[in-house]
């Protein structure tokens, strides 16, 4: 007998619908939880950061909650439509989920060539 330390493991999600009940379930879990993540500012948002890069805790589970919390913070005038979002070096959709040591990127337009 399989006994999973946690009882979700082992789910059968097989409709849209069951899909979307186990993705709340999970951000009801993981959305709570702060984690430490590395962000990396460049151009216009760097210098409205006033810094290339820190390391915060947050509880931002995806790309674009975290845009909206450093946007409160620091008064970004940079839509999220304007911006390209990487993490972990790789360019990533703004509702992927973070997990603690992701490293993001925010990535705005920039002149010059």
């Amino acid at each position: 007998m399989i006994v999973p330390h946690d009882r979700r493991a082992l789910d059968n999600i097989n409709t849209p619908e069951e899909y979307t009940e186990a993705q709340l379930e999970l951000e009801s879990h993981v959305g709570a939880k702060s984690m430490q993540l590395k962000i990396q500012y460049f151009a216009l948002m760097r210098e409205q950061a006033g810094r290339s890069d820190e390391t915060l805790e947050t509880s931002a589970a995806t790309p674009a909650d975290l845009f909206e919390e450093l946007t409160a913070r620091y008064g970004f005038t940079l839509s999220r439509e304007q911006l390209k979002v990487a993490v972990n070096a790789e360019f990533s959709d703004w509702s992927r989920r973070l997990i603690p040591g992701d490293a993001v990127v925010f990535i705005p337009p920039v002149a010059g060539g």
